[in-house]
Parts: structure tokens; C-alpha cells; sequence
């Protein structure tokens, strides 16, 4: 990965590059020689994916798609034994749980997707991705799209439109297209940090494609109605918004869980 160099100044003095994952929640203990040499580390730490918003019946709009979890990277000093959590990713419509180490780093959870509604029509809004800095960044979910009765809509009309999800510093989930019957589309995850924590796509409808995940997020809901894909485990994606059909409802997906690296040298 190329932040190596920015952390560890191009090498480590004729050692070896080390790294421990912890894909399920565990204990870090340093090494005798890491412990001597001061506890230098880096770590990346994402939080769990949240869940893609379900829809529901009526017109059958699309849930919105989960958030992606945050993506840390950055150094720590570790010189005693911490504990590892690794946050769950949330289910249909729930945000995602936090990844630890310790005090000493948190990755927050990425936002639920919103349920379609399908009293108005409107697809659900995409989720937040979590994060808020230059290293720490999470992917917004993609909108689910309109209901079926896409004749009533002008085609500049994004008052009928879901937003997609926000990220300070990953992409923001895409919208749905304009409402225009032939070309209604759902919104497309955003894009987390380093191949992690990618929005989920938004929920599809009788017409209108599933948006497509992003960095491990899931899949919108198949055209026709379809329970959302979900965010892939140890991604931190979020998990896609369901898809709708007339009288139909279904579940968003399940976000994916999180995940833990560290490196060091010795």
C-alpha cells in the first residue's frame, strides 16, 4: 500500500515488515522486539457497513443504500497488549457498529439507507458514509429509485428524486436519474478508501436498474423487487437498498463487518 512510505520514511532500517488481521474480534500483544524498538505501527481499522433501506409496498419505490464504514490509516504507538473489536455490519436498515483498538482508535459504523416510500413514490435516500478526514473516509449509499408510476414526473423534476448518501471525504452515493420512464435508474455507492468501505447501491424497481456498490458494498435489489445484496464480510461496505415492486416489500442487505491490519517492522 502506498502510505508506507509516508508513515515508515521508505523503510525500516533493514527489518522486515510485519502485519497481524484480525477479520473477527481478538488481542493485539507486541512483539518483544516491537516493544523495544518503541511500539511504532500503522493500522487500518474500518468499521461496519450499514444496512440498506427495505421498501415497501404501494408504488414500490427502492431503499436507499447503507453507508460504508469509516477507513482509518494512521499510526499508533503500541507497547501493550489492546484489544481488538471489530464492529458488526448493520442489518436491513441499521447502522453499522464501530471497530476498535483499544482507547487509543475508533472507526465509526456507516449510516442505514432510508426505506422506499411507497405512499409517494420516492426512493429512499442513501446512507452517510462514516468518516471525516483525510485518512478516514467512508462511501455514501446510492438512492433507490422512484416508484412505477414514472409518467407523472417531468424529466427535471428532483423533487421526486432520493438524495444519495454524503462522505466528507469518500464519494457521495449517487442520486437516481432524472425521472423520466425509460431512463429512471438507482444511485451508484460511493467510493470508500483504500478498497474498503464503499457504499451500497440502491434499491431497483419495475423499471429501473439496481445501482451497483462500491469498495465491498452491495448491490441494489434486482429490477422487479428483490431483497438488497449484502456489503462484502470485512469490507465495512454497506449493504444495497431493496429493490420494489408493486405491493411488494422486501429487506435491504446486511452491511459488511468490519476489519483490522497492523504493521509494524522488525
Amino acid at each position: 500500500m502506498s502510505f508506507f512510505s509516508e508513515f515508515f520514511g521508505g523503510g525500516g532500517g533493514g527489518g522486515r515488515l510485519r502485519y497481524q488481521d484480525f477479520p473477527t474480534s481478538g488481542t493485539f500483544t507486541p512483539s518483544a522486539i516491537l516493544q523495544a524498538n518503541g511500539g511504532p505501527c500503522v493500522v487500518v481499522l474500518v468499521g461496519g457497513g450499514g444496512g440498506g433501506g427495505g421498501s415497501t409496498a404501494g408504488l414500490g419505490a427502492g431503499g436507499g443504500g447503507g453507508g460504508g464504514g469509516a477507513v482509518r490509516i494512521q499510526p499508533l504507538t503500541i507497547t501493550t497488549a489492546q484489544t481488538v473489536t471489530i464492529g458488526g455490519g448493520g442489518a436491513s436498515g441499521t447502522a453499522g457498529s464501530p471497530s476498535s483498538i483499544g482507547s487509543l482508535l475508533t472507526a465509526a459504523g456507516g449510516g442505514a439507507g432510508a426505506l422506499g416510500n411507497g405512499a409517494t413514490n420516492i426512493g429512499g435516500a442513501g446512507a452517510s458514509g462514516g468518516g471525516g478526514s483525510r485518512i478516514c473516509a467512508g462511501g455514501g449509499g446510492g438512492a433507490g429509485a422512484p416508484g412505477q408510476d414514472f409518467s407523472n414526473y417531468a424529466t427535471t423534476s428532483p423533487a421526486s428524486l432520493a438524495a444519495g448518501g454524503s462522505a466528507s471525504y469518500g464519494s457521495s452515493g449517487g442520486y437516481g436519474s432524472d425521472a423520466n420512464g425509460a431512463n429512471v435508474r438507482s444511485g451508484d455507492g460511493g467510493a470508500g478508501l483504500e478498497g474498503f468501505g464503499g457504499g451500497g447501491g440502491g434499491g431497483g424497481t419495475g423499471s429501473a436498474r439496481p445501482g451497483r456498490g462500491c469498495h465491498g458494498g452491495g448491490d441494489g435489489g434486482a429490477i422487479g423487487g428483490g431483497a438488497g445484496g449484502a456489503g462484502r464480510a470485512n469490507s465495512g461496505g454497506g449493504g444495497g437498498g431493496a429493490g420494489a415492486q408493486s405491493g411488494v416489500t422486501n429487506s435491504g442487505g446486511a452491511g459488511g463487518s468490519g476489519f483490522c491490519r497492523i504493521y509494524w517492522w522488525e
